[in-house]
C-alpha cells in the first residue's frame, strides 16, 4: 500500500463527512476549541489513563506470574543470577517442560552427522540465554537472598539500603540549606519550600532542621555500625556453612579471589611470555622419546573398534560429584540448572555425546576460561608469584571430566607402577613405604646412593606437540587425540583480578588481553593432571633400564638387578626411582650409575620442554664417591629433603625434623580452627578430619614404641591446651570426657595414640593385601610381631594365615578387616575412658549407669561459651555454683526482700528454686515454640514467632493443633490444660512438656501421667504411690470427642538429658505426626535438646550475672565499714 500524505489523509476525511450524493452530511457534530489550559488538561488525563490501563494490563506482581509469564518477564532482565535452592512448592516440571519446549531445536542440532564450529557456537549462544532465563525463574520461587556460599544475606542487603536512602537524604538537606542562600530567588525559595515540608514531616519528632540533621546523622552512625555487625555476621555464617559443606582448613579461611595489586597490563605480559611456544632444547641428534615411540610402535596396537561407546552413568556421575555453584565461566551458566532442568541436562548430554562421537569439534567458545590470580608466597607485586587457575564453561568441564574417566581406563595399564599419582588403588603410603624399604639397603654396606629433582614451572612448560606423540603411542583412540588436539588449540583465557588499565581518556578500560595456551597444560582442566602423568611414561621406561633393586629380597644388602624392557621378567618388587607428577627420587647402586639416570632426566626433561630447578633438587652419595654433571649442579643433602610431605636424610625419616615442622603447623592450625568461628563440634570435627591425618601421615610409618609415645603425649596435651586457652572447655575438664563419643556425653575427640595404633595396623592390613607388595612378604615379615603386640593393647587376637590378616579368627576382604580394627579399637578406647570417668564423679557414673544420652552432643552445634558453662555446670565444677572451696555456698536470689538462702547448685536454680520462675516459665515457653515450629513445618503451616504461638491452628476441616490452650471439657479438672493437643478425623494426641533435672526424670513423666490419665482432680506436685483412678483430662476428652486419646510425657533434662523411655516417648510422639524415624533421631530431637540446654545456659548466666553484682556490693560495704 502506497504511504498517504498529510493532503491525502485531508481528502479522506471529508468524504467520509459527505453522503453518496456528494452532499456534506449537516448533523455531523462540530469539535468545540479549547483553550491551552484545557488541551493540556485533557492530555494530561489521557496519559494518565493509559498509563494507568497498560499498569493493570502488563504490570502484575511476579508472585502472580506463571513459569512462561515470568520467563518473558526476564528474558528482558539483564541483571546477575542468584543462588537458589530447589524448595517443594517450586514448579519445577511445568518449567522443565517450558525450557524443553525452547530447547528442543536446539538440542536436535547435535543429532546431525556433521556440525560445524559456527554452528555449535550459535547454538550454545542461545541455549545459554535460554538456561540463564530459566535459573532466574527458579530463583523467583526462592525469595531468599542468599550468596553463592548458601549464606543469608537478607539482613545485610536491607540495612545497607536504608543506610544509603539517609545518606541521600542527609546530602539532599546539605545542598538544600546551602541553596538557602542562593542570591537567586526561585533557587532558594525552592529549597525553602522543601526544608519546611521536611520539618512538617518530622512534626512530633523535632522541632528545627538542625536538629533533622542531628537525628539523621545518629541514623547514619548507628546504621554504619549495624551493617559492619551484619558484615561480620555474614563472613561468620559464610564461614560455617562452608565448613558445613566442605569441611576442610581451607574452607576456614576467606578464599574470595583478591584483586591484584599489579598492573593487569603486567600480568598479561608475563602470562603471554609464560605461555608462548618455545623451541625444545635437544642436546644430542638422538631423541629419547624417539626411542620410547621405537618400542612402543613394537609393543602398543590401537583397535579402531576399541572405542567404548558413550556410557550415560559415566556422565551422571560426572554431573552429581560437580559443585551446583562453583564460579561459572564465560557463559554464566551454573552447574544447577543441569541438575535441576532434565531438558537442560539432555541438551549437555548430547553435546557431550556429539563431541565424544566426534560429530562436533570443541570451539574456543567451549575452551575459554577466566584466570584468577591466587598468591603463593614472595614478593606480592611479582607476577610470577601467583598461580593463575582457569575457571572454565560448566559443560567444558562436565566433557573433560567425562573424558578424564574414559581415557584412564584406556591407559591404566601402561602408566608404571613408580608412577604414585593418579593412578586407581595407589597412595601416597605405597610410595612412602618403598622409598623407606629402599633407603635401609645397602651395597657392599654402603648407602643407597639418591637424588631429589624438582622440575621448574612443569605443570607449564610442557611441550605441545611431544605430548601428543607421548599419547599417540600410548594406544589411546584417535578419536580422542583428535578431541584433545583441538582442544590445545583452542585452551586461552583473560585475567579476571588484575589492577584495571585505563585508555587515555582514563574512563574507558582497557580490553583484556586474550592470553593463548601454546605450551603447559590448561590449570583448572580436569584431564589436565592425567597428560601430565601421561608426559612422563617414557621417562620411567628409560629409567627402567639402569640397575633396579630387587624389594622382594629381605635382606638388607641390596639385590640388584639390570633389566632391559624387552627382556620379559617379573619386576613388580624392582625400583630405582619414584614419581609423583613433577616430583622425581633417583636410588642407584652408586654415584655413576645415579649421574647417568639423572642425566636421562635432564635429557628427556629439555626433550618436552621441562627443565630441572638446580636450587630445589639433591643428591647423596657415599664418601670417596664423586658428582659429575649435572649432579655436581645440584646441593649435596646436608640435613634433610621434604619428599612426600615428610622430611627424610640419606637414611630415613628425620625425626627431630618433621617434630618441629609438626609442632609448628599444629600450633598455627590448632589457631586457625579455634579462633574461626565455628560451632564448638565444627572445631572436633576440624581437629580429628584435618589436623590429626597430619600427624598420622607423617609418624604412621614410625615403629619405635619410645618415639611414638612422645609424639602422643606431646599432641594429646598441645591440643587440650589449646582447647584451654581459646576457652572451648575449662581447664578442669576431665581427659575422659573429651575423649568420650559424644554419644555417651564427651567431645568425640580423638587420641593421637589410639589413632597412631589404628593408623599403624590398618596400614599394615593394606600391605598385605595391596598388588604392590604381593610379592613381598618375606620383606615385611619382620613386623608382623611388632603389629602382633600393638594388636594385643587392644584386646584383640591377631593372626596371619598365609599372609592374610586374621582378626580375631576372621578373615574378611581389606575393607572388612580395617573396619573391624577401627571398632575394635574404638570400643576398647571408649570402655578405658568410661571406667576413668566414672571414677570420682556422681554425674558421670550416673550417665553410664542409667545409658543417659545427650541428642544434640551429636553436632555438638553450639558456641565454645555457653558449651564451657555447660560442662562445667554438669561436672559440678562452676567456681560460681556451690563450688568445692565453697560448699556453704547460698543462692542470693530474693522476692519481696525474702532470701532464697538454698545451696545454689544447678539442680536448685535451674529447677527448684522458688525466686527463679520467670527464667524457667521463659525456658518452658522457648522450648514449646521450638516444638511447635517443628509440628508447623511438618503440617506444612507457616512458622510463627515466639511472641503469638500460643494458640488455636486450623490446618484443615478435621484437624488443628492448639498449644497451650484451655480444653474442650466442662469438667472443674485441676489439670486441664496442656501444652499440646493434635485433634485429626479418628484421633486426639496430646503432648506435655517438662524440664527437669536429669535425676528426676522418671518421676516428672510420672507426674504428668497421674495428672492427666490417672486423677485430674487433685493438686499433684509430685508422684503418689497407689494413686486412685478418678475424673482425668485424656478421660474426659475421648468421651466427648468419641476418639482414642494418646498421652505423651515429653520429658527432657535441663541440658536436653533423655533416657531410654523418655527417648521412646519423644519418638512416639513425632512418629504420630508422620515424622520418619531418620528425621526423629537426627535432626528434630536434637533441635530441641539443643534449645533446652541453650535456655538453661541463659539461666546460669543471668543467675552469676546477679551474683557478681551482689558479691561487688558486699565487698565495696565491707571496704567502706573498713575505711
Amino acid at each position: 500500500m502506497k504511504n498517504t500524505t498529510p493532503e491525502d489523509q485531508i481528502k479522506r476525511s471529508r468524504m467520509e463527512s459527505m453522503n453518496k450524493n456528494g452532499e456534506v452530511i449537516s448533523d455531523v457534530k462540530k469539535k468545540p476549541i479549547l483553550s491551552y489550559a484545557e488541551v493540556a488538561k485533557k492530555r494530561e488525563n489521557i496519559k494518565h489513563r493509559d498509563s494507568k490501563e497498560d499498569s493493570q494490563e502488563m504490570r502484575k506482581s511476579i508472585k502472580e506470574m506463571n513459569p512462561k509469564e515470568r520467563y518473558d518477564y526476564f528474558s528482558k532482565d539483564r541483571g546477575k543470577i542468584f543462588r537458589f535452592d530447589v524448595k517443594p512448592w517450586m514448579p519445577t516440571f511445568e518449567i522443565d517442560l517450558l525450557i524443553e519446549k525452547k530447547l528442543r531445536p536446539l538440542t536436535q542440532v547435535w543429532s546431525k552427522t556433521k556440525i560445524t564450529d559456527i554452528e555449535s557456537k550459535k547454538t550454545w549462544r542461545q541455549a545459554s540465554k535460554i538456561m540463564i532465563i530459566a535459573t532466574k525463574v527458579l530463583k523467583s520461587y526462592d525469595t531468599r537472598k542468599v550468596d553463592y556460599d548458601g549464606t543469608s544475606v537478607e539482613d545485610v542487603i536491607k540495612v545497607s539500603a536504608a543506610l544509603r536512602r539517609t545518606e541521600r537524604f542527609d546530602q539532599r538537606i546539605q545542598k538544600m540549606l546551602e541553596q538557602t542562600k542562593s542570591p537567586q530567588k526561585n533557587i532558594k525559595n525552592h529549597a525553602q519550600a522543601y526544608l519546611r515540608k521536611v520539618e512538617k514531616k518530622f512534626k512530633g519528632k523535632v522541632k528545627t532542621i538542625e536538629q533533622v540533621r542531628f537525628f539523621t546523622k545518629s541514623k547514619i552512625s548507628t546504621l554504619k555500625k549495624r551493617v559492619a555487625y551484619l558484615n561480620e555476621k555474614k563472613r561468620r555464617d559464610r564461614i560455617r556453612m562452608r565448613f558445613r559443606s566442605k569441611p576442610s582448613l581451607k574452607s576456614l579461611v576467606d578464599t574470595t579471589p583478591l584483586d591484584i595489586e599489579i598492573d593487569k597490563s603486567e600480568i598479561e605480559k608475563y602470562l603471554i611470555d609464560l605461555f608462548s611456544k618455545k623451541d625444545c632444547e635437544v642436546p644430542e641428534p638422538e631423541s629419547l622419546l624417539n626411542k620410547w615411540v621405537e618400542y612402543s610402535k613394537n609393543t602398543t596396537s590401537i583397535d579402531e573398534d576399541s572405542k567404548p561407546n558413550f556410557n550415560e552413568e559415566i556422565f551422571n556421575e560426572c554431573l552429581k560429584w560437580s559443585r551446583s555453584w562453583k564460579a561459572p565461566g564465560t557463559n554464566k551458566l551454573y552447574m544447577k540448572i543441569f541438575k535441576v532442568l532434565n531438558s537442560c541436562k539432555i541438551f549437555l548430554m548430547e553435546w557431550i555425546k556429539a563431541v565424544y562421537e566426534r560429530r562436533c569439534n570443541l570451539t574456543d567458545e567451549d575452551t575459554r576460561g577466566r584466570a584468577f590470580g591466587i598468591f603463593k608466597k614472595g614478593n606480592i607485586d611479582d607476577p610470577k608469584n601467583y598461580r593463575f587457575i582457569n575457571v572454565t564453561n560448566s559443560h567444558y568441564k562436565i566433557f573433560m571430566k567425562y573424558l578424564n574417566s574414559v581415557i584412564v581406563d584406556q591407559i591404566e595399564h601402561r602408566i608404571p607402577k613408580e608412577q604414585i599419582a593418579n593412578k586407581k588403588g595407589r597412595s601416597c603410603l605405597d610410595g612412602i613405604i618403598i622409598n623407606r624399604l629402599i633407603q635401609k639397603k645397602t651395597v657392599h654396606g654402603q648407602q643407597i646412593a639418591q637424588t631429589w629433582l624438582d622440575m621448574q614451572k612443569a605443570y607449564d612448560s610442557l611441550d605441545h606437540k611431544k605430548l601428543l606423540i607421548v599419547l599417540e603411542n600410548l594406544g589411546i583412540h584417535r578419536d580422542f587425540i583428535e578431541i584433545i588436539k583441538k582442544a590445545m588449540r583452542c585452551w586461552k583465557f583473560t585475567v579476571i583480578n588484575g589492577k584495571e588499565t585505563y585508555m587515555n581518556n582514563e574512563k574507558k578500560k582497557k580490553k583484556p588481553t586474550v592470553i593463548h595456551v601454546n605450551r603447559g597444560i590448561y590449570q583448572g582442566d580436569s584431564l589436565s593432571p592425567t597428560l601430565f602423568v601421561c608426559s612422563l611414561i617414557p621417562l620411567s621406561w628409560m629409567l627402567n633400564q639402569q640397575p633396579r633393586i630387587n624389594l622382594e629380597d629381605p635382606n638388607t644388602e641390596a639385590n640388584v638387578v639390570t633389566t632391559m624392557n624387552d627382556d620379559e621378567v617379573e619386576d613388580e618388587g624392582l625400583y630405582n626411582h619414584l614419581l609423583f607428577m613433577d616430583d622425581i627420587k633417583l636410588f642407584s647402586i652408586n654415584a655413576k650409575c645415579l649421574n647417568e639416570m639423572t642425566k636421562i632426566c635432564e635429557k628427556y626433561g629439555l626433550e618436552i620442554g621441562l627443565k630441572i630447578n638446580p636450587l630445589k633438587s639433591s643428591y647423596s652419595i657415599n664418601q670417596g664417591e664423586q658428582a659429575e654433571e649435572p649432579l655436581i649442579n645440584f646441593e649435596e643433602l646436608s640435613t634433610v629433603y621434604k619428599y612426600l610431605g615428610i622430611y627424610e636424610n640419606h637414611k630415613t625419616a628425620d625425626e627431630k625434623a618433621n617434630l618441629q615442622e609438626l609442632y609448628k603447623v599444629v600450633d598455627e592450625k590448632l589457631k586457625l580452627i579455634l579462633e574461626s568461628p565455628i560451632t564448638v563440634g565444627n572445631m572436633i570435627d576440624a581437629i580429628n578430619t584435618c589436623l590429626m591425618p597430619k600427624i598420622l601421615y607423617v609418624f604412621s610409618h614410625e615403629r619405635s614404641e619410645l618415639i611414638k609415645r612422645k609424639i602422643y603425649l606431646d599432641m594429646d596435651l598441645r591440643i587440650r591446651k589449646a582447647l584451654n586457652t581459646y576457652g572451648v572447655k575449662f581447664q578442669n575438664l576431665s581427659n575422659a570426657r573429651i575423649y568420650l563419643p559424644r554419644s555417651r556425653f564427651g567431645l568425640g575427640l580423638k587420641s593421637t595414640e589410639t589413632e597412631i595404633d589404628k593408623i599403624q595396623l590398618k596400614n599394615f592390613i593394606h600391605i598385605k593385601y595391596s598388588e604392590v607388595f604381593r610379592k613381598m612378604n618375606e620383606t615385611f615379615k619382620m613386623m608382623e610381631n611388632d603389629i602382633i603386640t600393638i594388636a594385643s593393647k587392644y584386646n584383640i587376637n591377631m593372626s596371619f594365615e598365609e599372609g592374610i590378616p586374621c582378626i580375631n579368627g576372621t578373615i574378611g576382604s581389606e575393607k572388612e578387616a580395617k573396619k573391624k580394627i577401627s571398632e575394635l579399637v574404638d570400643n576398647f578406647a571408649y570402655k578405658r575412658w568410661a571406667e576413668h570417668y566414672t571414677r570420682k564423679k556422681e554425674f558421670p557414673k550416673f550417665v553410664i549407669n542409667n545409658k543417659l544420652i545427650c541428642p544434640w552432643l551429636r553436632t555438638l552445634n553450639i558456641e565454645p561459651r555457653k558449651f564451657k558453662t555447660i560442662t562445667m555446670t554438669q561436672d559440678d565444677m562452676h567456681p560460681m555454683l556451690n563450688p568445692i572451696f565453697d560448699k556453704e555456698s547460698k543462692c542470693v536470689l530474693e522476692t519481696n526482700s525474702v532470701k532464697c538462702n538454698h545451696y545454689d547448685n544447678i539442680r536448685h536454680v535451674g529447677s527448684y528454686c522458688e525466686h527463679s520462675v520467670s527464667w524457667r516459665r521463659r525456658r518452658h515457653d522457648n522450648v514449646l515454640h521450638t516444638i511447635t515450629n517443628v509440628l508447623l513445618r511438618k503440617l506444612k503451616q507457616k512458622m510463627v514467632d515466639l511472641n503469638n504461638y500460643k494458640k488455636c491452628y486450623k490446618i484443615d476441616d478435621n484437624t488443628e493443633l492448639r498449644i497451650d490452650q484451655l480444653n474442650y471439657t466442662s469438667e472443674s479438672l485441676v489439670h486441664n490444660k496442656p501444652d499440646i493437643i493434635y485433634e485429626t478425623k479418628d484421633k486426639i494426641i496430646i503432648g506435655e512438656l517438662a524440664i527437669s533435672h536429669y535425676r528426676n526424670l522418671e518421676e516428672s513423666a510420672k507426674l504428668k501421667i497421674q495428672r492427666y490419665t490417672v486423677n485430674g482432680t487433685l493438686q499433684l506436685n509430685a508422684p503418689v504411690e497407689n494413686l486412685e483412678y478418678s475424673t482425668n483430662f485424656t478421660a474426659v476428652l475421648a468421651k466427648q470427642k468419641g476418639k482414642p486419646v494418646s498421652f505423651y510425657p515429653l520429658i527432657c533434662g535441663p541440658f536436653g538429658e533423655l533416657d531410654g523411655p523418655r527417648l521412646d516417648h519423644w519418638v512416639a510422639f513425632l512418629d504420630e505426626f508422620n515424622i520418619s524415624e531418620k528425621e526423629t533421631i537426627k535432626p528434630v530431637i536434637e533441635r530441641i535438646t539443643r534449645k533446652a540446654a541453650i535456655e538453661t545456659e541463659y539461666i546460669l548466666f543471668q543467675y552469676i550475672k546477679l551474683k557478681e553484682k551482689k558479691l561487688k556490693e558486699n565487698n565495696d560495704e565491707q571496704n567502706d565499714m573498713e575505711l
